[in-house]
């Protein structure tokens, strides 16, 4: 067995975004603030990582495609993915991407903070849905500024999980 062991990526990423509508303007905003309001009456706004580490605010991360790349999605390579989307027009699938299919509810932390999903990898992102308690988490956001690898340490609790 290979012992706990740390691993450094460096990362400097360029997201090139598609002209798109401000959130303000869409004219599908308002099936996100329906589907917003009808999940905080089923009680269904909590954190689907839903772990210890959860912090701050709910939010709705639109988990299959971003709101700002939709306009560079192409319908047809998408609904081979998704057949249900095969034959639906432009602007069904932007009602799609404001409501419950495309919306994921997530901690601040969880979705843009240290342990996101906008911030970390999806394959150590993903885990923490499913992490053991008292282990550290399968990855960290560790600012760039001053940062020294040799000072990562150890995987706390690592070498003392079953």
């Amino acid at each position: 067995m290979i012992d706990a062991h740390t691993q450094s990526e460096t990362l400097h990423i360029v997201c090139c975004v598609p002209p798109h509508e401000a959130r303000a303007d869409d004219p599908h905003y308002a099936t996100f603030n329906r589907t917003r309001d009808r999940m905080v009456k089923a009680g269904l706004l909590k954190c689907w990582i839903d772990n210890a580490d959860c912090a701050g605010d709910i939010e709705l991360h639109h988990d299959k495609v971003e709101f700002s790349l939709q306009q560079g999605v192409d319908l047809s390579r998408f609904a081979e993915a998704f057949p249900e989307f095969s034959g639906k027009s432009d602007d069904e699938f932007r009602e799609w991407i404001e409501g419950p299919g495309n919306l994921l509810a997530l901690c601040r932390i969880h979705h843009i903070g240290v342990l996101g999903v906008h911030v970390l990898p999806y394959p150590v992102w993903e885990p923490q849905k499913f992490w053991k308690a008292g282990m550290a988490v399968p990855a960290r956001l560790v600012p760039a500024s001053g940062h020294d690898p040799a000072s990562d340490g150890a995987c706390p609790a690592a070498a003392s999980a079953p």
